[in-house]
C-alpha cells in the first residue's frame, strides 16, 4: 500500500515538474522580447516607413553632430526635399539618407538608413537643439507592447534582440507618430543599424 502512494507521488511530482518545465520554455520567448524593449531606444524595419512624401522638415541641417555612441556625421538637406544625407566622419564612412517626423516640442523620430541593400531601416528618437543631437526613449518599455497592438503593428526581436517592426506602413507611421505621448529619458545604450532577420 505504502509503495503505491510513493509511486503516485513521484508520478504527480514528475508530472508537475514537466508542466513547470513546459510554461517556462513557452514564457522563455516573451521574457526575451521583454529584456529586449527594457532601455531600447531603438527599432527597425525591412521596409521603409517614412517616405519622402510624409518626411518633416528638421530645423538643423548643414551641420556636423556627435550621436551620444560617439559616431559623427556631417548632416546635409538634399535640395527640394525633406531628405538629409550624411556621412561618416570615422575610417567607415559611413553614408545614407535621414528622415524626421516631429513629434513635439524638440522631439523628432529619426529614420536612418544606410546606403546599401543589406541594411535595415532604423528608426530613433532624438532631442534635437542646434548641433545637438540627444538620442533619448520612452521611459517606460512596457508601452511598447500596448501601443503596437493598438496600431496593429508587431514588434519581433532577431537573433540579436534587434526590434523589427511588422505591420502596414501606414500602421507603422501611425505607431511611430504616437509615440509623442510618451514621457523619455535619455537613451541608455547605443544603438547601430542592423540588418534585417532572415526568414
Amino acid at each position: 500500500m505504502s509503495t503505491r502512494v510513493t509511486f503516485a507521488s513521484a508520478g504527480k511530482r514528475t508530472s508537475r515538474k514537466i508542466r513547470y518545465l513546459r510554461a517556462l520554455l513557452i514564457s522563455i520567448p516573451l521574457m526575451l522580447t521583454v529584456l529586449a524593449l527594457a532601455g531600447c531606444p531603438q527599432y527597425y524595419s525591412n521596409e521603409e516607413v517614412i517616405t519622402q512624401s510624409n518626411a518633416e522638415k528638421m530645423p538643423f541641417a548643414n551641420t556636423d553632430v556627435t550621436l551620444n555612441d560617439g559616431t559623427k556625421l556631417h548632416i546635409a538637406q538634399v535640395a527640394g526635399t525633406n531628405d538629409y544625407s550624411f556621412k561618416g566622419d570615422d575610417s567607415s564612412n559611413d553614408t545614407g539618407t535621414l528622415r524626421f517626423l516631429h513629434l513635439r516640442g524638440d522631439l523628432f523620430v529619426m529614420q536612418r538608413k544606410k546606403d546599401g541593400n543589406d541594411e535595415a531601416w532604423s528608426f530613433s528618437f532624438y532631442r534635437i537643439q542646434a548641433h545637438d543631437y540627444q538620442e533619448i526613449e520612452p521611459a517606460d518599455s512596457d508601452d511598447y507592447f500596448a501601443l503596437a497592438s493598438r496600431y496593429h503593428v508587431q514588434i519581433k526581436p532577431n537573433d540579436n534582440a534587434d526590434l523589427f517592426l511588422y505591420g502596414t506602413q501606414s500602421d507603422t507611421l501611425a505607431f511611430l507618430r504616437a509615440h509623442k505621448d510618451f514621457k523619455f529619458q535619455k537613451a541608455s545604450k547605443s544603438v547601430h543599424v542592423r540588418k534585417p532577420p532572415q526568414n
